[in-house]
């Protein structure tokens, strides 16, 4: 009796896990799916130039949304004047 009980309550711990792993995948894939909306809001308004972006260029890695690369130049009248930093 007790063996067919520890069966019984591993079953429902895999059960557990299952569920609480099928909740995480799904909040993840709910947080992933907010944040490309938003990083592809971020590439339109870049793209449409519609914020002021002197000296500064941001672009998203091929085939990766989530990981982008830039350039600043250094600002005038500042030690960084005339450098161009990379950025990823």
């Amino acid at each position: 009796c007790k063996v067919v009980m520890d069966k019984m309550v591993g079953r429902r711990r895999q059960v557990a896990k299952v569920r609480d792993t099928a909740v995480l995948q799904t909040s993840v894939t709910r947080n992933k799916s907010w944040a490309m909306k938003r990083l592809m809001k971020d590439l339109k308004e870049i793209e449409e130039n519609t914020i002021p972006t002197v000296g500064v260029t941001a672009r998203p890695m091929d085939k990766d949304l989530f990981t982008w690369r830039g350039n600043l130049r250094g600002p005038e009248g500042t030690l960084y004047y005339g450098g161009v930093f990379h950025i990823e």
